[in-house]
């Protein structure tokens, strides 16, 4: 499997490797860019590099503070970014963050239910479960803004590298669920109780979770990739619900005038006949509205048909080509290690032939 390759793979120390620049930096002279796009780069590259910085940083006891400071920038900026089965603590981390989130949630659900014990008067639990998340949360948006630098995403933008990760959407989205956390533990007055709504946003900690599992991404890719196909779609059913609606405006309005009073209020019907929904709070009374009716609700079911099976070949391409890239770099793996090996024959077959010489020449003396 792809995890089984990456931990069976041996660092290539050979001239021009790009397993080189996953040394630690020199004390004396460290370059400024040389922990910089470690996040990024290929697996077993990420998996060096972290090594190597926990190796920099147990030999780092004499080193100067600015040395030590970058290579803590760099840890903690991998140990946040890292594919967790690289770095357990990484994946232990995560899972504890995917706990927290999840717990805060049901909790925001449970707290609308009156006289729920745990959330009730806001239990000293609850306080303590809410101020230990909130801690939590605030240290690691401090951290990934302290370590962004090291990323090679913002290499280009070197005047104002944490200012770019801050305005991306991510980081966005952690301030705003960490003002929600502040604001609900100090609006604790009657007078403030109004605000008290904006607890809603707490929900939008489910979207931490995007850096697990990268759905949103996906989806993103699909939408992105079948955008004209879902346009046309979505311009054929703004034409069918404009059509049925003035059609039956003009057949339904002389017997329901009430109801179908104007063409904006018939796309109502329109729009729940087309979906299938059939609220029955609209519904035609005349022959020739049930006829009409009946025809909006058939092609309703095709049209809206087409969009599933677009979003569906689109999810199997997007997955098809994930997968093709895993087995592309799986493979430039296994082409590596067979020059390393054949490298290594090479050596050996040196090493033999100098022994062979040495051992002629002591028999010769």
């Amino acid at each position: 499997s792809r995890r089984t390759m990456g931990s069976m793979r041996r660092p290539n120390r050979r001239a021009g490797s790009p397993f080189d620049r996953t040394e630690a930096p020199s004390f004396e002279e460290p370059p400024p860019t040389a922990t910089r796009g470690v996040a990024e780069s290929s697996r077993p590259l990420r998996a060096a590099a972290l090594a190597a910085a926990k190796a920099a940083s147990r030999r780092s006891s004499g080193a100067p503070a600015a040395v030590l400071l970058l290579l803590w920038r760099r840890r903690a900026w991998l140990f946040l970014e890292v594919d967790p089965s690289e770095e357990p603590w990484a994946g232990r981390y995560q899972s504890m963050t995917a706990i927290l989130i999840i717990v805060n949630v049901v909790l925001d659900i449970l707290d609308s239910i009156e006289d729920f014990p745990f959330t009730e008067d806001r239990s000293p639990s609850f306080r303590i479960l809410e101020r230990f998340t909130c801690v939590v949360f605030t240290l690691e948006y401090a951290m990934r803004l302290w370590s962004c630098v090291e990323s090679t995403g913002l290499s280009e933008h070197l005047r104002y590298p944490r200012l770019t990760w801050a305005t991306q959407v991510m980081p966005i989205l952690d301030l705003v669920v960490l003002a929600v956390f502040y604001l609900d533990i100090l609006l604790t007055s009657d007078r403030a109780r109004g605000l008290q709504a904006i607890r809603v946003l707490r929900l939008l900690a489910l979207l931490k979770m995007e850096r697990q599992t990268s759905s949103f991404a996906t989806i993103v890719a699909v939408l992105s990739r079948k955008q004209h196909e879902l346009s046309a779609t979505l311009f054929l059913a703004m034409v069918l619900l404009v059509m049925a609606s003035t059609a039956m405006f003009y057949i339904e309005n002389p017997a329901q005038p009430d109801k179908f009073s104007s063409i904006p209020a018939t796309m109502w019907w329109a729009v729940a006949a087309m979906t299938t929904v059939g609220y029955g709070d609209i519904c035609p009374t005349t022959t020739e509205g049930k006829l009409l009716g009946a025809v909006v609700a058939f092609m309703g079911i095709g049209l809206f048909a087409l969009p599933s099976g677009i979003v569906s070949s689109g999810f199997m391409e997007v997955l098809d080509e994930q997968r093709a890239a895993e087995n592309d770099e799986i493979a430039d793996m296994i082409d590596e290690d067979k020059e390393c090996i054949q490298e290594l024959r090479t050596d050996v077959a040196s090493l033999r032939e100098v022994l062979e010489e040495m051992r002629r020449a002591v028999e010769g003396g």
